[in-house]
Parts: structure tokens; C-alpha cells; sequence
């Protein structure tokens, strides 16, 4: 089964504006906007899989402020089904956080995404903290936005080595670092995360990253703690594992990734 772990989708109606909306503020901060690859639907996701052969999405919605959480999570819960599965979120600080990650886990949610620079919050600050162990308790996966995006000014707001301190107040083991733990800050991986508990997801590297630094990490770092992802409409889901085995990735260990996407959707 080939499982890609990290994809976005939005309603319909609002796939384009919100597609615009992050265009806009990608030139506004680097001046230039990035290619799609789908119309960022779920039918547009769907048409991506069937093209690249791929067997199941984890769709990764964000909650920007506290008031999106019920409508983002609505969503969320109405686009899962056989074959995209898509995790909620919640608003890091707002006073009833803890209780959505309750809510989310009896609605049998597999997961959650929360994003440090859309959401403004620092990873080693008390409340991301809070939620990860909260999730943790509840055996919910965390797929945290790690790196630079260029979207937001800076400062960057889970940097490797900012991630590698949170550990200190976390197990890790339900993490998932996206963008191979951390955006165009790879160097930074291989000091301060290779090695640890979090698990890493290949998201976005594949017009960024050097193959062999990219080989190198996820063969030191472990197939059994790295997942598959793409970051669709971003990266195309076919050009995410083309870029892989360009690395000098064997099938067998990408198909070990997927194993352990497996393990973490617990199928």
C-alpha cells in the first residue's frame, strides 16, 4: 500500500480563494508564488492518487485562529473515507484546546496538524507542548509544520534545534516533523534531530533538497521513523517518491515508509 502522509485539501467552494490567499502571501515574503499541482479539492486529490498510483492520503487541515476549529474539523470529519483520511487541528492557546483533542479522539480521529508559523506559536512553548502529550495520552498522532515557510516572515518558530530542546518535555514517538524535520534547515536535522523519537515525513523536498543529504538522513535517521508525504497541491505525489528513488532509495525501503505510515494509521 502506498500512502502518502501529507496532503491538503479545502471545500470546494473555497479551494481556489484559499489556494490565492497563500499565493498572495508567498510573494508578498519571497516575491514569488510556487506551482500547484491539483486544484486542492478532494476530487482534485483523488484525480493526483489515480495518476500516481498511490493507495491512501492523510489530508492535513490547519487551524489558523480558535474560531475555525468546529468548521475545520466539520470538514475534516465529512472528507475521510476509505481512502484519504484526514486529521483535525486545534488552535494552540485557545482555552478549549485540550477538550477538542478529547472530542476529536471518541469521533475516532486518527491525528491532528498544527503549524508554528501559521499558528504563531513556538514549539517549546507551554501550550504546543501541552497538546502533544495531551495527544500523546490520547494516542493521537501530531504532524507539526517544521522549517522555514515561505510564506511568513521570519523568526521560524520550530526550528531543528528549537524542536530538539521540546523534546525535552515530550516523547516524540507520535510526532511527525514534516519536511524531513525541517524546512531548508537540513544541516540542523542531521545535528540536532537524526536519531531521535520524532518521525519524519519527505514533504516538499523534492525542488529543495540535495539527494544525497536527503538519502543520508532517512537511512541514519531510520525507514521505521520516516513517512512518505508530499504537501499536494505543492509537490505532485508521483514526483514526492520519483524524487526518492532518485536519491538512490531502493523500492523496498520506501515501501518500508509506508509500513510505517501503516503502523501510525494503525491499519
Amino acid at each position: 500500500m502506498k500512502i502518502d502522509f501529507h496532503t491538503h485539501i479545502f471545500p470546494d467552494a473555497l479551494a481556489e480563494k484559499a489556494v490565492d490567499s497563500m499565493q498572495r502571501g508567498l510573494k508578498a515574503v519571497s516575491g514569488k508564488g510556487l506551482p500547484v499541482f491539483s486544484d486542492a479539492t478532494k476530487s482534485g486529490l483523488y484525480t493526483s492518487m489515480e495518476k500516481s498510483e498511490i493507495d491512501l492520503c492523510v489530508a492535513l487541515p490547519v487551524a489558523t485562529s480558535a474560531k475555525q476549529t468546529e468548521t475545520i474539523n466539520n470538514f475534516a470529519k465529512r472528507v475521510t473515507d476509505g481512502n484519504i483520511i484526514s486529521f483535525g487541528s486545534v488552535f494552540p492557546g485557545a482555552p478549549d484546546s485540550l477538550k477538542w483533542l478529547e472530542r476529536l479522539a471518541k469521533e475516532g480521529f486518527l491525528g491532528i496538524k498544527l503549524h508554528p508559523e501559521y499558528q504563531g506559536a513556538n514549539i517549546h512553548s507551554r501550550e504546543m507542548i501541552d497538546i502533544i502529550n495531551k495527544c500523546y495520552d490520547l494516542g493521537l498522532v501530531v504532524v507539526i509544520h517544521t522549517g522555514v515557510d515561505f510564506g511568513i516572515e521570519p523568526p521560524v518558530h520550530c526550528t531543528p534545534e528549537q524542536m530538539r530542546k521540546a523534546l525535552n518535555y515530550f516523547d516524540g514517538n507520535n510526532v511527525v516533523a514534516a519536511h524531513l524535520g525541517g524546512f531548508m534547515m537540513w544541516d540542523d536535522v542531521e545535528k540536532y534531530l537524526v536519531g531521535t523519537n520524532l518521525i519524519l515525513d519527505t514533504s516538499m523536498l523534492s525542488r529543495f533538497m540535495n539527494k544525497e543529504q536527503c538519502a543520508r538522513i532517512i537511512r541514519s535517521h531510520g525507514f521505521d521513523k520516516t513517512v512518505c508525504g508530499s504537501d499536494s497541491p505543492w509537490e505532485d505525489l508521483g514526483d514526492n517518491r520519483k524524487f526518492l528513488t532518485e536519491c538512490g532509495l531502493a523500492l523496498d525501503e520506501i515501501g518500508q515508509m509506508d509500513n510505517t505510515a501503516k503502523k501510525l494509521l494503525r491499519l
